[in-house]
Parts: structure tokens; C-alpha cells; sequence
């Protein structure tokens, strides 16, 4: 067993414990740590995860971390690999665990706020939610799911979203604002369903007040709605 101490004052220590295991085939023999911060508080876990990544850079050596944590995940992580009920939904980079999505579940369990999603349509060159057109459909057709994540709802009147082409607007009434120090998201109520957005925190709108807002066509994610895969 080994074990990576770090001291925060004089009278407050940490242990993160990892197992030796042994490899075979494409893994080498290294370190298998299995939630080795979950006990820590806020803090201290930012400051043990940034040791363990500069000691393994140092030791190169491969390492198996195990967590339900997303940020330590991508943070740490050079591959990324998703499970769900002992069944492994996909392996990745992070920015491609994150950016491309292989199943519904993938899509919804990384990112925070979650994914949108909602029930659609691909009809005539056109994904269709509510009775609006929302991006075009590319070699996709019938009842899908659709996803796009907080940051790829673009508001208007919004200065992150200036230099995106407005694109087949949804009429949005915002029902709660939630302040995240750095960024604002908004909960809106449109014809399609309950969107969450990203907006800068200078924007602050009230509750009820309405706008339009559009989806990054180059940016939703479309799912079979039997298979929870994704399409395209």
C-alpha cells in the first residue's frame, strides 16, 4: 500500500492510501486509487488532487483513479472512462467524454448543469420540439432525443452570445436565475420545454421577463430514444 501524506498546519493531516496492482497488455503495473479524496473537505481536496497530478507526471507512471466526482475526471484524467451499472458507456479524452458524448447517460452524468434534453422530431431537414424548428437534422429522421448543454443556449441581449448567428428563435420566459459567481444560469420556459442557459453576470434579468433565445446548431447532440445512443 502506499501512501501520500500532506500536512495543512500542525495539526491537520491527510492520507490518500492507493493499491499496487499489477498490469498486463496495455496497462502498466501502477497505482489503483479508489476514491481517495471523497473524506476530504472543498479545500483540501483541490489541494491533494493538484499533488497526486504532479506526482504521477513525475513518476509516470500509469494510474487507475476510481471517483463519482466529474471535476476530478476530467481534471486528472488523460482517459476517461464511464461506467454505469458495471457496463462501460464510453472511453475518451476528457474533451471528448465531454464535447461528443457516445449515450444519453454520458451526456446528462458530465457537465454540471446537466445536458438539456428533450423529446423531438426530425422532420423535412428540421429538428422539430414544440412546434418549433430548433437546428437542422443531418442524416437523422423521426422521434429523437435532443441535447445541448447550458452553454449552447444563446441568449438574447447577451454579450457570450454577440457573434453567434441568430438562428430559428424560441420565444423564453425566465422562471429562476441562478448566481455562480463567474456566470449566471437561467432556467427558461419555452415551447420545447425547461431550458437551462449560461449567460455572463452582468445579465441579469428578472423573473417573467421574456426573450428569444437559439440552440448552436453545430453544438446539439441527437439520441435514439430506444437505444439512449447517439446519432451521427
Amino acid at each position: 500500500m502506499r501512501q501520500f501524506w500532506r500536512s495543512r498546519g500542525s495539526s491537520i493531516a491527510c492520507r490518500v492510501s492507493c493499491r499496487e496492482v499489477s498490469g498486463s497488455g496495455s496497462l502498466s503495473a501502477g497505482p489503483w486509487c479508489d476514491e481517495p479524496l471523497s473524506n476530504l473537505d472543498a479545500q483540501l481536496r483541490i489541494q491533494t488532487r493538484t499533488e497526486i497530478v504532479r506526482l504521477q507526471a513525475r513518476l509516470h507512471i500509469t494510474t487507475v483513479y476510481v471517483t463519482h466526482d466529474q471535476t476530478e475526471a476530467l481534471g486528472m484524467g488523460h482517459r476517461v472512462g464511464v461506467l454505469r451499472d458495471g457496463r462501460l458507456e464510453q472511453v475518451g479524452t476528457p474533451q471528448e467524454i465531454y464535447e461528443q458524448p457516445a449515450t444519453l447517460f454520458v451526456g446528462r452524468f458530465v457537465g454540471t448543469p446537466p445536458m438539456n434534453i428533450f423529446p423531438a422530431r426530425a422532420q423535412d431537414g428540421m429538428i422539430w420540439a414544440g412546434g418549433v424548428g430548433l437546428a437542422p437534422a443531418r442524416n437523422v429522421s423521426g422521434e429523437v432525443l435532443l441535447g445541448v448543454r447550458p452553454e449552447h443556449v444563446h441568449v438574447r441581449g447577451s454579450r457570450w452570445s454577440a457573434n453567434v448567428p441568430e438562428e430559428n428563435l424560441v420565444p423564453a420566459t425566465v422562471e429562476l436565475i441562478e448566481s455562480a459567481g463567474d456566470q449566471v444560469f437561467l432556467t427558461l420556459q419555452t415551447p420545447p420545454g425547461t431550458l437551462v442557459a449560461r449567460v455572463e453576470p452582468s445579465l441579469r434579468p428578472s423573473p417573467g421577463a421574456r426573450f428569444d433565445v437559439w440552440l448552436d446548431p453545430s453544438r446539439v447532440h441527437v439520441f435514439d430514444p430506444e437505444t439512449k445512443r447517439a446519432i451521427g
